[in-house]
């Protein structure tokens, strides 16, 4: 594909060793979600986007989408936007330097699709497939979830993902979500 994304699925044949992925990662197309539902949202993303440049180059960065939540939909609404860049961590690396992050910027666990200060997710790595008891590659809901959509769509309009469809093909066959631009 000329001049866009192609995100291609593959079975990954690496070594699985103790849980570690053996791959080489030197600067790994990686797309990040981020969203926050409590505090000042959008200063909570601001301050994650700063403290990710310690292991993630940002190349681009989507406009803030405001969007009800899911599953849980008795509490705020959420402020979330999508992030292209590269690593040169491996995925579980990566997962853990998020979570990681999330803790030091105060998230608490509560329950299932509830409220948080910050949720970090990698969306895609790469145009790796892979899935085990701690990570899926791609995030299983990508192609679910409009305020995941629109912001890619933003950001990478010709990003193909799935079995090579565009990502304009999934914003037209996602449920009727509540997903609004607001900068």
């Amino acid at each position: 594909m000329t001049g866009g994304y192609s995100i291609i699925s593959f079975t990954i044949t690496e070594n699985l060793n103790n849980g570690k992925m053996k791959i080489n990662t030197m600067d790994k197309k990686v797309f990040l979600g981020l969203g926050s539902n409590s505090g000042k949202k959008i200063e909570n993303i601001d301050k994650a986007c700063l403290l990710l440049g310690n292991f993630f180059k940002v190349e681009s960065k989507s406009s803030y989408y405001q969007t009800e939540p899911i599953g849980m939909t008795e509490q705020d609404s959420f402020i979330n936007m999508v992030l292209s860049g590269t690593t040169d961590q491996e995925p579980f690396l990566l997962l853990k330097s998020l979570k990681k992050l999330e803790v030091e910027m105060g998230r608490k666990e509560t329950y299932r699709w509830g409220p948080r200060m910050i949720d970090l997710d990698i969306l895609f790595y790469s145009s790796m497939n892979f899935s085990d008891k701690i990570l899926t590659l791609p995030h299983p809901e990508v192609l679910n979830r409009r305020f995941v959509l629109e912001p890619l769509f933003e950001i990478a309009g010709n990003l193909q993902i799935g079995e090579k469809k565009s990502l304009f093909y999934y914003l037209n066959h996602t449920l009727e979500q509540a997903c609004e631009k607001i900068s």
